[in-house]
């Protein structure tokens, strides 16, 4: 049979499921799709609060006549607005349609050159489909550009496997300033001792970002990295204790951080135990990463492998279409010589129902589970790492462990907290995303967006209200010459009700735009 028809033939199973995706993607709504398209358009048009505010975006994208759409452009730096470019001048329907098939042909493709360059066997080529099944139609449905991320990752490793390192620093050059974690690949080649790969990648950086500076504009960048970056970090993306992100951060929050609205009853309230024990889980991962890449028995494809899952593994957010980046540890345990010859196919069955229960399983039926038991999908991937170091004789840089250990957690400790006396106005919120608030019958009623205008009665009396003599300046509230509040959330909507308290709009705490009603009591 021609080699050809063969790889035809294998490659058959994938491009049917990327086919029936693409075809059903156009009964979905746009989702994610909307935030990059309306989102990037208007940053490359340099009116970028009109992304970077959620209400402002969303009534942007209701005003074009779609509806059911509840996006926010937060997560994405404004590098994406260049990657999305070339479709504005389409239709969206149409644009997300044409991406997700330029998406689905270059991962292919990129699936193939690995295939063939890292001598997988054909088995792992027929389980793909199967293995990432939601991955892969949650990027097609959802107009994710994670399909188009593994192609930058791996395409970059090969062409830095073939010492080719101007190209190599492209590829990963633009995977950094599109999604920014991938940064990670600086440790990666530090560790590797690759000085003159990380020297290119930095020039690479820099170029792009110059680049983006002079299409964009410095305004921009500076909102970003000063008011956006510093909470995307924090882990506030949109709800900020939610375990469908699967994170240890996460999992940290939710035993010790109490909120009186979104996790009223922690499993341990204290502040001091959650910045220890994340600070050491970062420098943890780190450290693993860092002593499998200078001291452990792999090939260059298993070390880098390790850093894409550990870059994943820290990162405080998480979805099912980023699961799609674990195709590059699944082929590295796949590659030929990864394991004894007595046991050569025992770990990649495992490794390949190990990522088929990650990938697919719905998190969402461990909602009601005990803690710890809401979080199937993190442990599921710390397995995944730890069968990596499978007989690999790695021994940890203690070392570096500390020196890691005190750059993560020290920063915390001594970190002060913002107190401006604020507290929760309201005891129930219905929806996330509070937009505005109004007095109808002597009780104050919100306005809510989750694809659709919605409104909620409270029990609150409101006797009288004013905004006399309030004013917002540099996002802080000022009655009169008197500054009220000292905090870095985004405030909206300020007014004084029943006399004595001050209302606002605010993101405290919160994912950036994800606004609820706070109160503080004046003193007179």
């Amino acid at each position: 049979m021609p080699s050809r028809l063969k790889t035809f033939i294998y490659l058959l199973p994938l491009l049917t499921l990327l086919s029936f995706a693409v075809c059903r993607s156009v009964e979905r709504p746009l989702s994610d799709f909307a935030g990059y398209y309306f989102g990037g358009k208007e940053i490359w048009s340099g009116r970028f609060m009109n992304a970077y505010d959620m209400e402002l975006l969303n009534d942007l994208v209701a005003a074009k006549g779609h509806t059911g759409v509840y996006v926010s452009y937060a997560p994405f730096p404004p590098f994406t607005s260049l990657v999305f470019a070339p479709f504005y001048a389409i239709p969206v329907a149409t644009a997300k349609l044409l991406f997700s098939i330029i998406s689905c042909i270059c991962f292919v493709i990129s699936l193939l050159r690995a295939w063939r360059y890292f001598h997988i066997p054909v088995q792992a080529l027929l389980l793909i489909p199967l293995v990432f099944f939601l991955p892969l139609v949650n990027n097609i449905f959802f107009g994710q550009s994670y399909l188009l991320l593994f192609c930058l990752l791996l395409e970059g490793f090969m062409a830095f496997r073939k010492d080719r390192p101007a190209v190599a620093s492209v590829f990963w050059g633009v995977a950094i300033l599109f999604k920014l974690f991938p940064a990670v690949l600086f440790f990666y080649l530090l560790s590797a001792k690759r000085m003159k790969h990380c020297l290119y990648l930095g020039v690479s950086c820099l170029l792009l970002f110059l680049l983006s500076l002079a299409v964009n504009g410095s305004a921009v960048w500076l909102f970003y990295l000063r008011d956006i970056l510093p909470r995307l970090n924090a882990g506030e993306l949109n709800q900020p204790f939610t375990p469908a992100f699967q994170s240890f951060f996460m999992l940290c929050k939710n035993a010790f951080v109490r909120d009186a609205l979104l996790n009223p009853g922690p499993a341990y309230e204290s502040a001091l135990l959650f910045t220890i024990t994340t600070g050491m889980y970062k420098a943890f991962l780190l450290c693993v990463a860092f002593s499998y890449t200078v001291r452990g028995k792999g090939s260059d494809f298993s070390r880098f492998a390790v850093w894409i899952l550990v870059s994943m593994l820290i990162s405080p957010n998480g979805s099912t279409y980023s699961l799609v980046l674990l195709l590059i540890p699944f082929l590295a345990l796949w590659q030929p010589g990864a394991y004894l010859p007595s046991r050569q196919w025992v770990m990649p069955i495992m490794v390949s129902v190990l990522v088929c229960l990650a990938c697919n399983v719905p998190v969402g039926l461990f909602a009601r589970a005990p803690l710890l038991l809401q979080f199937p999908r993190l442990f599921m991937l710390l397995a995944l790492l730890a069968l990596m170091f499978w007989k690999r004789n790695t021994v940890l840089h203690l070392p570096l462990l500390g020196a890691l250990t005190v750059l993560f957690v020290l920063p915390g400790l001594l970190r002060k907290t913002q107190s401006d006396g604020s507290t929760y106005l309201l005891h129930k919120q219905q929806d996330l995303f509070l937009t505005g608030y109004t007095v109808r019958n002597g009780r104050l009623v919100c306005y809510s967006w989750d694809g659709k205008r919605n409104e909620q009665e409270t029990d609150i009396q409101v006797n009288s209200i004013t905004d006399k003599g309030l004013r917002l300046q540099d996002n802080q509230i000022y009655l009169g010459y008197s500054q009220l509040t000292h905090s870095g959330d985004w405030k909206r909507k300020p007014a004084i009700i029943n006399g004595n308290t001050l209302i606002y709009l605010s993101d405290r705490d919160r994912g950036i735009c994800f606004y609820t009603l706070r109160k503080i009591i004046l003193p007179y």
